[in-house]
């Protein structure tokens, strides 16, 4: 899977937009977009730093969403309360 470096916006999502999107295994991710995949094999595909898991994510743009995924507040509301109490 080589990176679109010039590649800017797909389908209306944009780099250093904040969305929701499912990973393999059916993962949930929010995050910002960090880039995309326009010619990967499985479909074109966008790059995420996730906050729910805090590490770099992959998944296909069919499931990019403005809107929140099913479950998905709560874990990333569990995510965050996660992290600030291992600063405490």
């Amino acid at each position: 899977m080589s990176a679109g470096i010039d590649v800017k916006e797909l389908d209306g999502f944009k780099v250093d937009q904040e969305v929701w999107c499912v990973g393999p295994g059916g993962n949930i991710i929010f995050g910002t977009i960090i880039g995309f995949y326009p010619s990967n094999e499985e479909g074109p595909a966008v790059s995420v730093l996730d906050e729910i898991s805090g590490s770099f994510r992959v998944a296909l743009a069919s499931t990019l969403s403005v809107d929140p995924i099913k479950g998905g507040p709560g874990k990333l509301t569990r995510a965050r309360l996660s992290r600030v109490q291992k600063k405490r």
